[in-house]
């Protein structure tokens, strides 16, 4: 009988998270993002998040900078930094979504002002209504990783896709994204780099990259729902 799934996205267009942008700062990465609800109760509340080095910069596309508020510095010691501020409540962002659908967050980290939200889902209905949401929300939202545990053989892999779900364009789109490191972590090329290897625009480039996702979420959703039944 197949238990929960554990699952990891990313999330490029992040607003109105207030977390990502500062993994644009700096060269830093954000780890360790932690909240709590403000002891006054008037809906506030309060984040922590920790900035450290040690991961490859990226600037983001047209090398424009990504602004965000200066939250209250908390802890410096070495190469890290913690940082502190105070928000209203729904702000309606991904770590929101997700908890929205009762999925607690397990981990969340940005880097290069990409978010990775970690959660696990009890469910195959839990995990398709969490990435409906999701899928609506963000254009550049993927799916980096899902695993199942089993009662009798551990944690295995989600099921095999169909590639044949894909049309030519968006399988060239997707090999030269991945070959382009389009998908590593941290990333190693941007939109505008895949959409200007394959002679595109970046909006091209979004637009097949979102069709050839959200195929591929179908086919590992109808799959795992076929094999549970």
């Amino acid at each position: 009988m197949a238990g929960g799934i554990h699952v990891e996205v990313s999330v490029t267009d992040t607003q109105p998270c207030q977390v990502a942008p500062h993994s644009n700062r700096d060269g830093k990465t954000v780890t360790s993002v932690s909240k709590h609800r403000s002891l006054a109760d008037d809906g506030t509340m309060i984040e922590e998040f920790t900035l450290t080095s040690g991961r490859e910069h990226v600037e983001p596309d047209g090398g424009q900078a990504v602004a965000y508020d200066d939250p209250e510095k908390l802890y410096e010691g070495g190469e890290k930094q913690v940082y502190r501020f105070e928000r209203e409540t729904p702000q309606h962002c991904v770590c929101e979504r997700v908890e929205s659908h009762s999925c607690p967050i397990r981990e969340v980290e940005a880097v290069n002002g990409t978010l990775y939200v970690t959660f696990i889902a009890p469910d195959h209905a839990r995990l398709q209504s969490v990435l409906e949401e999701l899928a609506g929300a963000y254009d550049q939202m993927s799916v980096c990783r899902l695993l199942q545990s089993e009662e009798d053989c551990g944690t295995r892999q989600l099921t095999l896709v169909d590639i044949g779900a894909l049309t030519e364009k968006q399988r060239d789109v997707l090999s030269t994204a991945h070959e382009m490191g389009y998908f590593a972590y941290p990333q190693e090329a941007s939109a505008a780099d895949i959409a200007d290897a394959l002679g595109i625009a970046s909006s091209t480039f979004t637009e097949h990259l979102a069709a050839a996702q959200r195929n591929l979420l179908e086919e590992v959703l109808d799959g795992n729902h076929a094999s549970a039944q």
